[in-house]
């Protein structure tokens, strides 16, 4: 069975650093490459699992941001499932899913998956459907109405399944809005840039605005200056439900 403790692995101490575990891994692939090990005449048929296993404790502790995540665990879950599914998937896709345990109840490890979804700023507005995959399932996500960047969806047993002696985990979704090319977000307000020809700010008359909506036509009086231009009700929906919205805000610049 595989070792989980990816120190003891490489056979470095937790306080390694990224060199000395980079040197450990190199001697280890050097100590058990099948040339060698057939060599000495010590060449086992499970020399490919041994360099898998190297192979995947570096790619965790030769990677910080992935090292801090694995010591943050502190191998709780991991010495659970000693050698399951569970901790050869966790290696696999640890840039994109990150498997957390919340609590482990009568031997039962209840095991969460949190990740970061992306939406565009009209379905956060209007709410909608979106589609996301995990562990190669595809998932149909309602999203709400009013749904603003941090918030979390929470979809319950659609996070990951151990085993015979696990509870299936819950998804949990956090939003994050794509960049717009237009509006940037504050609060329930949404802000832009508006350039307004000098001639056309002098005379006045009608333009069109942007909003999520499509475009918008105004008059624009004449004599006008740089500054804000405020439109309440124009923004984004609130999370209050009844359809109160926003401020549409511009910063005038006259070009």
């Amino acid at each position: 069975m595989p070792s989980l403790d990816l120190y003891k692995t490489l056979g470095v101490e937790t306080s390694a650093t990224a060199g000395q575990i980079r040197t450990a891994f190199r001697r280890l692939v050097k100590l058990h490459h099948p040339d060698v090990t057939m060599h000495q005449g010590d060449g086992e048929p499970n020399q490919s699992d041994r360099l898998k296993e190297i192979g995947d404790a570096y790619k965790i502790l030769g990677n910080p941001e992935k090292r801090r995540e694995y010591d943050r665990q502190n191998g709780g879950v991991l010495a659970f499932l000693s050698g399951s599914a569970v901790a050869r998937e966790w290696a696999d896709m640890f840039g994109s899913l990150q498997p957390t345990v919340l609590h482990s109840n009568n031997g039962e490890v209840d095991l969460d998956i949190s990740l970061t979804h992306e939406i565009s700023l009209e379905i956060a507005d209007s709410g909608g459907v979106e589609e996301i995959v995990s562990y190669g399932k595809t998932i149909r996500v309602n999203i709400p109405a009013g749904t603003r960047e941090g918030d979390n969806i929470r979809l319950k047993k659609m996070g990951y399944h151990g085993g015979p002696f696990t509870k299936r985990g819950d998804l949990t979704l956090t939003v994050k809005f794509k960049p717009h090319e237009t509006f940037s977000v504050v609060g329930d307000d949404l802000h832009a840039e508006l350039l307004i020809p000098k001639e056309i700010a002098r005379r006045g008359g009608k333009i069109g605005i942007p909003t999520l909506s499509g475009t918008r036509t105004i008059e624009l009086p004449p004599d006008s200056k740089n500054g804000t231009m405020r439109f309440p009700g124009c923004g984004l929906q609130k999370k209050n439900g009844d359809g109160e919205r926003g401020a549409l805000v511009f910063k005038i610049s006259i070009c």
